[in-house]
């Protein structure tokens, strides 16, 4: 700015003449001094920003840009990482269920939850007793909800109180290798989702509130049906002036002295529930316990021989174990579980003479593959973690076979016939769950075998099955007792391969052709009856007239 734009500006046409006018324009010009300066200043760094970013490297500029962004991002990613673990958000999300139904408090907890697929929708209503006393009245389902009930029982979700924590806590670790993941939904909710190796699930997820770990929904990914959403839409607490007490079962009624009177009339016994109740309190009873791992060899019996009740009963290794077990068996109607620790069962019997000990007979020796395996695996840690993993797979395999052959036997043709279309539902994802899990730990099993023995014997995990099984068996009775027997026979051969045995390395070539037969008709058997209990083929078997023709 030259010296005559500054005094035109500064020094207008007819000045004041007033005392202070010199002063007035002694400070407008050392203000504009400062202006000037400020922007010679301004445009020398804007000349050096320009000069130094045109001048860098485009590479460089590039790589500034992207650690910048990364940086921003790692921010926003730990910002978003939920500070919980999958086990313990679990925990406290169970812990809430808990507080909230049993306060103590006189009162009725109202909720009412959707549950959603891809095809249908239905909106439940459902009344608990705060203090425990009273059992809700089951109510019927309807005709088009009956598979989709039947497949959420297997697939651990409780019809009657689908968004329950401890449910989906025990469906979690009943997996064998589920993969977990926590993530925020959002600024007050956390989801978990496990995805699932094996049987009818492919995925589940449950979410909470931030604040108290109350559940809030569940979804679970089955493959017959897709994504199945429930969401609680209300939740509040009641008293019993608000809520209709036929919503519940009566109270036990209680026996009081009364005097004896000529005229007294004796109460009405209560209705005793018929064959068919029965046989659905027991199948609701096995699919509880078959939520927990307990019907693949615990000394649990499930009996239906009394005219009033199911009764479960066995022996328990632990306190938390016969908790856990009596937990998911309570409020099934007409079941009774009498299980018992086996601490509790020698403390109540009576003392007897002592036993002599026995002397127990170890059998040493090395595994038939003890060459093979320091081969594969020089550590000893990771050849004993291959061992145990290939073991675990093999006694996981015989324990569903077992479980197969148990339910085979259990449930008749009559007996079928007996159940509903949710029993025969129920039955049938059942055992399809059975038969998923063995083909899932049988194909892992395989392929760990088959990495050591195909080097020391020309294996083919992959054949389609030897000369003696050229064709499966057309009913799947016939097909379960033979997966049996190959089992155990697969079974042992995988103990004298793998595990310590008094074989010699003589024995190898043997055992390799034993193993390699077993696994072939395994396999083929396995897919035979996989083919066999596909769909809803226990209704086929109840009315064939319908699977003819199609």
């Amino acid at each position: 700015m030259g010296f005559v734009d500054i005094h035109k500006q500064l020094i207008p046409p007819n000045p004041p003449e007033t005392a202070r006018w010199r002063e007035i324009f002694l400070a407008r010009l050392d203000h504009e001094a400062v202006e000037v300066a400020s922007s010679s200043w301004s445009r020398l760094l804007h000349h050096f920003r320009f000069a130094a970013f045109t001048n860098i490297k485009p590479i460089l500029a590039s790589a500034a840009v992207i650690l910048v962004a990364s940086v921003v991002l790692f921010f926003i990613w730990q910002r978003s990482m939920p500070s919980v673990s999958a086990s313990e958000l679990l925990q406290r999300a169970e812990a809430s269920d808990s507080d909230s139904s049993r306060t103590g408090a006189p009162g009725v907890i109202y909720q009412k939850v959707r549950i959603r697929t891809a095809h249908a929708s239905i909106e439940r209503d459902f009344y608990r007793d705060r203090e425990g006393r009273r059992l809700p009245r089951s109510e019927a389902v309807a005709a088009e909800f009956t598979p989709l009930k039947a497949q959420l029982n297997v697939a651990g979700v409780n019809w009657d109180d689908p968004l329950s924590a401890s449910s989906y806590k025990a469906w979690h670790d009943k997996q064998r290798h589920e993969s977990d993941e926590v993530r925020r939904s959002g600024n007050s909710l956390l989801t978990v989702t496990t995805k699932a190796s094996g049987g009818i699930v492919v995925e589940e997820s449950l979410t909470v509130r931030q604040e108290d770990f109350h559940p809030v929904e569940r979804t679970v990914e089955l493959p017959d049906v897709g994504r199945v959403e429930i969401v609680e839409i209300n939740y509040t607490v009641l008293s019993w002036n608000a809520v209709n007490a036929d919503l519940f079962e009566p109270l036990a009624a209680t026996t009081a002295p009364t005097p004896l009177s000529n005229t007294a009339i004796a109460p009405l016994p209560p209705s005793l529930p018929t064959a068919t109740q029965l046989l659905q309190a027991e199948l609701q009873a096995r699919v509880a316990l078959h939520t927990l791992n307990a019907d693949l060899g615990e000394e649990i019996d499930v009996s239906n021989s009394s005219k009033n009740s199911v009764v479960v009963q066995g022996l328990i290794d632990t306190v938390e174990r016969k908790e856990q077990l009596a937990s998911a068996l309570n409020g099934i109607r007409y079941v009774k579980v009498q299980l018992k620790t086996v601490e509790e069962s020698t403390s109540a019997q009576p003392a007897t003479d002592a036993i002599p000990a026995t002397t127990a007979t170890l059998v040493s020796g090395s595994p038939a593959l003890q060459e093979a395996l320091i081969q594969n695996f020089p550590n000893p840690d990771d050849r004993k973690g291959y061992v145990d993993r290939v073991l675990e797979l093999s006694d996981g395999t015989l324990a569903h076979a077992w479980a197969l052959r148990r339910l085979e036997q259990r449930y008749t043709s009559d007996d079928v016939a007996q159940l509903d279309q949710v029993g025969r539902q129920t039955l049938d994802l059942l055992i399809r769950d059975h038969v998923a899990i063995i083909r899932e730990q049988f194909s892992g099993e395989k392929y760990l075998v088959a990495s050591v023995i195909s080097a020391t014997a020309s294996l083919r995990p992959d054949s389609q099955g030897d000369e003696a099984v050229v064709s499966g068996p057309d009913d799947w009775r016939l097909s379960i007792p033979e997966i049996l027997n190959l089992s155990q026979g697969l079974h042992e051969t995988v103990f004298a391969l793998f595990s310590g045995t008094s074989r010699t390395s003589a024995d190898l070539e043997g055992l390799s052709t034993k193993l390699q037969s077993a696994l072939s008709a395994l396999d083929f058997h396995l897919s035979s009856l996989s083919r066999q209990v596909s769909g809803p083929f226990l209704n086929r078997a109840a009315h064939p007239e319908f699977s003819h023709g199609r």
